[in-house]
């Protein structure tokens, strides 16, 4: 019998003091190496789980490191290139076990690893953690594991790599974390190319002979060697997607390593990427378009492979690291950025100088980053505004992104409901300028030094940063948030509950995906009773991972009181990240069905949908916006025009440097959705133009804003 297992299947809590006594009918060999008294009780109050995320969540920049036999390959085998990911060569050029452990493993010998280089270069970069392979879905253990069939095909076993005469590269990299205060944590996987419990390589299932429980009780006996021996404080699952691991399989080994150490943090692939696992989700490859509603982390390559991959070097820029660092801290994420050393150990000096370059920045300008939470403000205010905030001080900052931004004289902050005790250039502690500005803050950052990469300016307010709401009609409720739907089928747990959560998070994580064999996906979303419905918007996932594209080529839209009886409403063509169906007659129904949905050609899969609100009228997300603006203006005057979606009047002010700000007329045509204005030269001067156009609604409430910066 498999004690191991059944232990760990125990549903109540053992306590005082207990005999074991354990029988068996022939000599065995036992390991012991699963048992473990713990105070651990399988709960956290929310205080509790603050407390444990805390460092975690502060740090905001991490290293991730894919290194394994694969780095000895760089994604070339006998010739011929893996065309994907160079980790997954074995699988991509279907490699037998025997012809890989012979032809890649059995060369791999990484003795040039510098686990204090890596561990410097990471700090000069700006990064706090280093979370690394310790073993990927080759199978490769690259620590000195004493597990059974793990021992036989790990890096400090000779006849496995007979090549490497070097120590334990994974302990010399933990305890070089500890020494220069970082954190450490490791990549494991469920599924395993290599294990005989395990057959086939895309899909692996258990073999003939073998159990799950088995393979299990491995599993945790590795984990335990990772926390007890090596001081593992963080575990980056993956591989989870095969079909004999369960939900459930995934909790069984969170509560495991949680009783091992109350502090440890896993990351969500530990179960099935659903939001009850784990700890936080791990956007692959993609940086959510809006923030989320739980602890995340991008993980991201460097270049386009997570392992070596010769001749791979499309590095990410200075400028892209710090941007997208910004980026996702203001939506309060965190960033995990991959290198993948080659078979020596050795990680590509380019990438090592991009990540220093930006390191310098974030040496400077740490205090935007670190310890602070995501932007006050409840929409992006521009693709080259970034906003972070320490609430318990009172700081926002405002991170202007571009490498040259010489340009900006303004920024336009909405309004809060603070107020401002001053705002300094963080880079030398110069006061900026700024003013009230038709209840939103005007900083003048023209004479403001502006730096290499980003420029940040410290706002210091009295009190919690907080936006200042403006109750208006021009917000309408959606009637279909947290409602029930129905689907034709969902692949992976992403199912119909995504599309009505309310969350608009583009991330691949929060969506509904179809199975790729449904050739006829349909959605129904059950609003619960009979309500008048004016406007449907629909959110399609984007594919970022494969063609970068979206999906849907066509759909049709249907509505009924009775689930049965259905009658069209819409028919339209591409989808897009968000599309507004406007009715041509408000209809009164229950249920709305999303059917008739035609994929592109060509498209890597089905078409997906993070989202589907339901509204009674147009009401939401007023926009406006400057329609066909020059960039340069040699005469006047000069009619500036635009659109917007809804509202009541539109407002046209004019800054520049060297001249007093006004105001012009502007007019709006309800028919079209359009606005027009004059610029003449009566108060003008030669220089760089600032318009902005505001938008209020019936109240006199501004609603939307739109910025155009001219040379004239």
């Amino acid at each position: 019998m498999d004690f191991n297992e059944q232990y760990a299947l125990l549903t109540k809590d053992i306590s005082g003091v207990h005999r074991l006594i354990f029988s068996f009918t022939e000599p065995v060999q036992l390991e012991a190496d699963w048992f473990r008294l713990t105070s651990y009780t399988g709960s956290e109050t929310p205080e509790e789980r603050d407390a444990r995320m805390k460092w975690w969540r502060d740090a905001k920049f991490g290293q991730f490191i894919h290194f394994g036999a694969y780095s000895y390959l760089g994604g070339e085998y006998q010739g011929t290139k893996a065309g994907w990911y160079s980790e997954w060569i074995m699988n991509s050029l279907q490699i037998s076990k025997e012809d890989y452990a012979q032809n890649a493993t059995a060369l791999f010998n990484p003795k040039k690893f510098d686990a204090k280089r890596i561990v410097s270069d990471a700090k000069a970069s700006g990064q706090k953690y280093i979370i690394i392979t310790s073993r990927h879905h080759e199978g490769l253990s690259i620590f000195d594991t004493k597990i059974r069939n793990f021992r036989d095909y790990c890096l400090m076993n000779p006849e496995c790599c007979p090549e490497y005469k070097g120590g334990d590269i994974l302990k010399e990299l933990a305890d070089e974390c500890r020494k220069e205060g970082l954190h450490f944590g490791v990549y494991t996987t469920i599924m395993d190319w290599h294990d005989p419990s395990q057959t086939g390589l895309n899909n692996s299932v258990i073999a003939e002979g073998y159990t799950k429980q088995e393979y299990k009780a491995q599993l945790k006996g590795q984990l335990k060697e990772l926390i007890e021996d090596y001081g593992a404080e963080v575990f980056f699952f993956d591989g989870e997607w095969v079909g004999w691991w369960t939900e459930e399989d995934g909790k069984e080994l969170y509560r495991y390593i949680l009783s091992l150490n109350e502090n440890c943090i896993v990351n969500n692939r530990v179960g099935k990427r659903n939001p009850s696992d784990g700890d936080y989700r791990t956007p692959e490859q993609e940086i959510p378009a809006t923030g989320l509603n739980y602890d995340w982390e991008s993980n991201v390559t460097m270049n386009d492979s997570w392992g070596y991959k010769k001749g791979d070097n499309n590095w990410k820029s200075p400028q892209w690291i710090v941007s997208s660092v910004m980026d996702i801290v203001s939506k309060g994420g965190n960033l995990l950025l991959n290198v993948g050393p080659d078979g020596d150990g050795v990680v590509e000096q380019a990438a090592i100088d991009n990540m220093a370059k930006a390191g310098k920045w974030f040496n400077t300008f740490g205090k935007a980053v670190y310890g602070t939470q995501k932007s006050c403000y409840s929409k992006a205010l521009g693709n080259n505004i970034k906003i972070t905030t320490k609430p318990e001080e009172g700081r926002i900052f405002v991170t202007l992104l571009e490498a040259d931004p010489k340009n900006e004289d303004i920024i336009i902050l909405p309004a809060l409901e603070n107020e401002i005790v001053g705002v300094k250039e963080l880079a030398n502690g110069r006061n900026v300028e700024y003013e009230d500005f038709n209840g939103n803050i005007l900083l003048h950052i023209s004479d403001t030094e502006k730096q290499e990469y980003a420029t940040v300016y410290e706002v210091t307010v009295i009190g919690e940063p907080k936006e200042k709401s403006a109750a208006s009609a021009s917000h309408a409720e959606n009637l279909a948030k947290g409602k029930n739907v129905a689907v034709s089928s969902s692949y992976d747990g992403k199912g119909g509950d995504k599309i009505t959560d309310g969350d608009t998070t583009a991330s691949n994580d929060n969506r509904w995906a179809p199975l790729d064999s449904d050739n006829s996906p349909w959605a129904i979303v059950d609003l619960g009773e009979e309500k008048d419905v004016g406007e449907i918007v629909i959110c399609e996932w984007r594919d970022t991972f494969f063609t970068q594209d979206y999906r849907v080529k066509s759909f049709k839209l249907a509505v009924s009181s009775d689930n049965e009886s259905w009658s069209e409403v819409y028919s339209g063509g591409a989808v897009g990240e968000r599309l507004i169906a406007t009715l041509s007659n408000t209809v009164r129904c229950r249920y709305i069905k999303l059917y008739d949905i035609e994929r592109v050609s060509g498209a890597a899969g089905t078409p997906s949908f993070h989202e589907i609100e339901v509204y009674r009228e147009h009401r939401i997300n007023p926009a406006i916006s400057f329609d066909g603006m020059p960039q340069e203006i040699y005469g006047l005057p000069l009619e500036i025009k635009g659109s917007y979606s809804d509202g009541c009047s539109v407002s046209v002010k004019v800054w520049g440097a060297s001249f007093a700000a006004f105001d012009i007329e502007a007019k709006i045509n309800e028919s079209d959705k359009t606005w027009s204005a004059v610029l003449n030269e009566d108060k003008l001067s030669h220089g760089k133009l600032t318009l902005t156009a505001m938008l209020f609604d019936e109240n006199g409430i501004q609603i939307s804003m739109s910025v155009c910066t001219v040379d004239y």
